[in-house]
């Protein structure tokens, strides 16, 4: 499980129920309260198909990584330079509640808002250990865009969490388990398959479209 203070070696490692609902942050202020730690995964995006899809690593089989050593080899041989198709990224998946409807749901959010929330973490009078005891805020401006820029802000004050909100988030599921989950909908190859990889549709990859809502209906838990 990835911890919010821990978000410089996250950022070396990278490079860098079906009723589920999921949090899109929305233009302006999002007031959540986090209710789990993060865990952190690798995700692709295709810039022919600005789609993402998540990494499940090389050495198992993972098709946009192979892919992307087929482009790079294709490429030299050719001696030719090119950039690389499906570049990898850093996400965080965990559950907040979101203050604007009272409702738990998962959000991903990219490494600049972990950081930010590493950062208030590190403040001697907002620290915390696994999770806050106060509100924060994931302001977006220009929100869906390739422009959009977050600003993190914790609230003044600690509050305690309500009868019902406890009562709502002792069946959580572990956010590393929904991650495997996703994972496993992923179809993996190995390297000699490189080729057949090449050839595979875009279509044939689970992938995630970042301005999209996700349907959480659809994955098992």
């Amino acid at each position: 499980m990835a911890k919010f203070k821990d978000y410089k070696k996250t950022a070396s490692q990278f490079g860098v129920g079906g009723d589920t609902e999921w949090l899109t942050l929305e233009e302006g202020d999002n007031w959540v309260r986090l209710m789990s730690e993060f865990v952190a995964y690798g995700q692709h995006f295709n810039n022919s198909t600005k789609k993402g899809s998540i990494c499940i690593g090389k050495d198992n089989g993972c098709p946009a990584c192979l892919a992307n050593d087929e482009t790079m080899a294709e490429a030299k041989s050719a001696g030719l330079k090119t950039d690389i198709q499906e570049p990898l990224s850093v996400k965080y998946l965990g559950w907040v509640i979101d203050r604007k409807d009272k409702k738990i749901k998962l959000l991903r959010i990219g490494h600049v808002v972990f950081k930010s929330i590493g950062k208030i973490q590190e403040q001697p009078d907002t620290a915390f250990d696994t999770v806050p005891n106060f509100d924060i805020n994931i302001n977006a401006e220009n929100a869906g865009t390739k422009e959009v820029k977050y600003t993190v802000l914790a609230s003044r004050k600690d509050t305690e969490l309500t009868e019902e909100e406890i009562k709502k988030t002792e069946n959580l599921t572990n956010p590393e388990d929904i991650l495997e989950k996703m994972k496993a909908k992923i179809p993996h190859r190995l390297p000699n398959d490189i080729k057949e990889i090449g050839r595979q549709k875009n279509d044939d990859i689970p992938v995630i479209n970042e301005d999209d809502e996700i349907d959480a209906s659809k994955i098992d838990y």
